[in-house]
């Protein structure tokens, strides 16, 4: 279920997300994830780990290394004194539940769905329902992954427990997660509700119910005036047993009718149906809640938290304080009125209690979670943009696997502990290995926030420092100097004027043509205002030449530097870049005389991808 196809291409398991990657791996111990990472930096390659494939953005999606944990899945170690479980991260969480069952354990908390893998599930930052309970990261104890250098890298109690605490949710940017340690709890069943009730009767409610009952969500159905909610209350009561083979088969039949045949294949048809004919959508959706009726049962915790989910779909969802949610569910709800077209699929309401991890999207607050989808192949830009908008307004934080437009400078402020985990990743991941396009959107390709002192491309860099700023950023492809290009300007623009930052030997390469050209004519707040433009999911100064731009795509390097607006003749070849770019405040650009220092240079490299070298800038 990674979504890895027999022709060698991938697809995410609502087909939105697909690659076809250079090289994909099926590692079956540690030590082959050491050497596919050892062999991918040698060869210039980049490393994503996939899991189920259950992630709605491009989180896992790569042309070069797509490695797959599925042959590293099971549980290693219990130790039954304490709780604690040791699993290796390619387990599928329901393959877990029952194994953790068999022995009296459980985890304390589940999402609704189970498909994930133990690692996908935790660098996501996946959850549940229930104040009174965390993030299934917020269960992890301990970890081991394999670093950008090849280094296995131990994180528990005894080991490093800050950088475990950053890295229980590290989408996959930190390294590549072989092992997990979940603290579990004993076994236990849940008292399950479901019932049929109207939604301003539940709106009125719900704050008193989440902070009475263990685990409380709510489906609406959109156009319609009533929700279903689903109350759990965790008991240790046995579930009572069948009256007779006759009742027994009644029960499964009930289940199944309920979580299959209702909520999959029929639900599924009038989506079809809906898409078809979108006028029919509100009266279909009042047919599904009058389908679903009343029900209560009692049984094992991780069959009422996870059901099925047979019939695809796209979705956003956004933590808010809790304090908000319901305010900014009642704008969803507005939102819908207005669109042009009807929705056909729920909007889900959940509660959760805050934890201490840096990109939890509950870390440091009780949150809210609103779930919007769409049925699969459904437009659904223009509702999930309104539907970000109302979050916007809230702080919102994005599920990291589910679809959304923001970027790594619109939720930098979102989360309190964000320089914590930029710190561990240039720590852990200084060349970005782990990178893609998604990663340099959401948490960029600099790993210090702007304004920051820390560590540099192994420099000490100080803000405060007049004089010359470098910035040393290694050796990158040329498809990827726009997204350094994006992250050198955020990151020194705080340092001084743009106009004042300018290279002091521009040797014929591109990346530095389109440099010089946001140098020369950005606005100062290019980086992080409103003047900019989308390239390649990275964000660069309006003003960069349609010319430049499109040769840095194309993998052109230019034989002198162009005026603007002016076309270069060019001749293919790919060279990577090292890029070292700074700043000479109050000093026009010149070239070195003799004697001074070269600092401030980008530096053609030989044409090999094997080759490796590391510039330092002079601070």
């Amino acid at each position: 279920m990674s979504g890895i196809r027999s022709d060698g291409s991938w697809r995410n398991w609502a087909g939105n997300q697909r690659s076809r990657p250079v090289r994909i791996a099926r590692p079956t111990s540690e030590s082959e994830v050491v050497d596919l990472v050892l062999e991918a930096a040698t060869d210039g390659l980049r490393v994503r780990v996939v899991g189920a494939g259950h992630s709605f953005t491009a989180i896992a999606r790569t042309d070069d290394v797509l490695v797959t944990l599925d042959d590293m899945a099971g549980s290693v170690a219990v130790d039954d004194a304490t709780g604690r479980v040791r699993v290796r991260a390619g387990t599928r969480l329901c393959d877990l539940n029952p194994q953790l069952e068999a022995v009296g354990l459980a985890m304390s908390n589940l999402g609704d769905i189970a498909y994930q893998s133990v690692a996908g599930a935790i660098s996501t930052s996946t959850h549940g329902t229930g104040l009174g309970f965390r993030s299934i990261a917020a269960d992890v104890v301990g970890l081991r992954l394999v670093t950008g250098d090849g280094s296995v890298v131990v994180l528990d109690d005894d080991h490093d427990p800050d950088l475990r605490d950053v890295a229980r949710v590290g989408l996959g940017a930190l390294g590549v997660v072989t092992e997990v340690t979940l603290q579990c709890v004993p076994s236990f069943n849940l008292h399950a509700v479901e019932e049929i009730l109207p939604i301003n009767d539940v709106l009125a409610s719900f704050d008193g119910w989440a902070e009475t009952t263990d685990h409380t969500e709510f489906f609406w159905m959109p156009h319609t005036a009533n929700v279903q909610v689903k109350r759990n209350t965790r008991t240790t009561e046995a579930p009572p047993p069948a009256r007779n083979a006759r009742h027994a088969m009644r029960r499964r039949w009930k289940r199944f009718k309920n979580k299959e045949l209702l909520e999959n294949v029929a639900f599924g048809a009038l989506n079809h149906l809906g898409r078809l004919r979108p006028s029919l959508i509100p009266r279909l959706n009042g047919q599904v809640l009058a389908d679903a009726g009343r029900a209560e049962y009692l049984t094992t915790s991780y069959d009422v938290f996870a059901s099925p989910r047979r019939v695809r779909f796209y979705e956003m969802e956004y933590a808010v304080p809790r304090q908000h949610g319901l305010a900014a569910f009642r704008r969803v709800q507005a939102l819908i009125d207005s669109l042009d077209r009807p929705i056909s699929f729920p909007i889900e309401f959940r509660v959760l209690g805050g934890d201490d991890i840096p990109l939890s999207t509950a870390s440091g607050r009780d949150s809210c979670f609103i779930a919007v989808h769409v049925f699969r192949g459904t437009p659904y830009e223009d509702y999930f943009r309104g539907v970000e908008e109302i979050m916007d307004d809230y702080d919102g934080r994005p599920h990291w696997g589910k679809l959304h437009f923001q970027t790594a400078g619109t939720l930098a402020g979102r989360y309190p502990a964000w320089d914590r985990f930029q710190v561990a990743r240039e720590r852990l991941d200084p060349r970005r290995l782990f990178a893609n396009d998604y990663l340099d959107r959401v948490i960029g390709p600099c790993a210090l926030p702007p304004g920051d002192q820390g560590d540099v491309g192994g420099r000490s860099v100080d803000p405060g420092k007049r004089g010359v700023v470098g910035v040393a950023l290694g050796v990158v492809e040329p498809d990827q100097a726009l997204g350094i290009i994006q992250a050198v300007l955020h990151y020194v623009a705080h340092q001084c004027p743009l106009q004042q930052l300018v290279p002091v030997r521009h040797r014929h390469e591109r990346a530095l043509t389109v440099l010089h050209h946001v140098v020369q004519e950005a606005h100062p707040d290019a980086p992080s205002g409103d003047r900019r433009i989308p390239c390649r999911g990275m964000l660069v100064g309006e003003q960069v030449p349609d010319g430049a731009r499109r040769r840095l795509r194309q993998g052109y390097s230019q034989s002198r530097l162009p005026e603007p607006g002016r076309p270069t003749q060019a001749r293919k070849r790919r060279p990577h870049l090292e890029l070292v770019v700074g700043d000479r405040i109050g000093g026009p650009h010149r070239t070195p005389q003799p004697g001074e220092d070269d600092d401030l240079a980008v530096h053609p490299t030989p044409h090999t991808r094997r080759e490796r070298r590391v510039v330092e800038g002079v601070v």
